[in-house]
């Protein structure tokens, strides 16, 4: 019975709409602050992706984690109270949020993109890394075969195309886990007595 009655609340033209609107808007504000957060942790890492300074890493990524869950929330609870009566049912929630994270990887493929292109040399950054991973393969003592073998794998996979591919693939998956969760504590039903 709340299932139908939360339904005719939610299917009205006017609350899809504000699904998609709510998800959008607060992907945007996420990623806008990730963006930001990416931006400082480059500039203050000295204009490189340096990963051997990794509590900066570390600490940006926990950040970037921290950010999409009040992004997830904040989009569920905003949809909840505002467009539903203060009611949703667990696949509305999860309906906003795994929008709200499907907008979000889209806009951080974008913006890796314009990142690699525009801001940092990608072709330096991907030689950094590998010149990182030769050291880190010569510190296991692996031969010269393994190491070019290995080497020879890396490559193959280094490249744009595929690096945001693999970004956008990661993006989505633990956003939409985070929105599994997220949907599964916001939803709330109407009590009767």
């Amino acid at each position: 019975m709340t299932d139908i009655i939360i339904d005719q609340i939610n299917h009205s033209s006017d609350n899809k709409s504000q699904i998609y609107k709510t998800a959008f808007k607060w992907a945007i504000i996420g990623s806008l602050i990730q963006y930001i957060l990416t931006l400082a942790s480059y500039y203050l890492n000295g204009q490189t992706m340096n990963p051997d300074n990794k509590v900066l890493t570390i600490i940006a990524s926990l950040i970037g984690v921290v950010v999409i869950i009040m992004v997830i929330v904040l989009a569920i609870k905003e949809y909840r109270n505002q467009f539903s009566g203060g009611y949703v049912t667990f696949k509305r929630a999860f309906w906003v949020s795994f929008l709200c994270s499907l907008f979000l990887a889209i806009l951080s493929a974008l913006f890796m993109y314009l990142f690699y292109q525009f801001i940092i040399d990608f072709d330096v950054m991907m030689s950094e890394q590998l010149d990182q991973t030769i050291l880190q393969l010569k510190k296991r003592k692996l031969s010269e075969e393994q190491i070019n073998q290995s080497v020879t794998i890396s490559k193959k996979f280094m490249t744009m195309p595929i690096m945001i591919s693999f970004a956008f693939i990661g993006s989505w998956v633990l956003n939409t886990l985070i929105s599994l969760i997220a949907s599964a504590i916001l939803k709330k039903q109407p009590a009767y007595e």
